[in-house]
């Protein structure tokens, strides 16, 4: 219920309009809603000023700091970056707790 009243009110649409929609196109609009919201991450300058925080976004995901986008990475993604010899100065590493052989 909540989903369905942060979606009509961001698109401004009252509850009966939503109601009244066909179960296949209010599935569509939901599902539509949440992908969106989703991949909207939260990536945050850490305290250091230097360390790009994204903890709770998927693997994927990207974000903006300071006029910069970075992408979050898992280890596999990050050695492959690596191997290929890929910029990965705008990753955010979050989530990896082995670096070791990395670097």
């Amino acid at each position: 219920m909540e989903a369905k009243q942060s979606f009509c009110h961001k698109f401004k649409l009252d509850q009966m309009c939503l109601n009244h929609m066909p179960i296949n196109i209010r599935f569509f609009l939901i599902l539509y809603f949440f992908i969106n919201h989703s991949i909207k991450a939260e990536f945050v300058l850490a305290s250091n000023n230097v360390t790009i925080k994204c903890t709770s976004d998927a693997v994927g995901a990207t974000g903006v700091v300071n006029g910069k986008t970075y992408t979050k990475v898992n280890r596999s993604t990050l050695i492959s970056m690596i191997n290929g010899n890929q910029d990965v100065s705008c990753v955010c590493t979050s989530g990896i707790t082995n670096m070791q052989g990395l670097f």
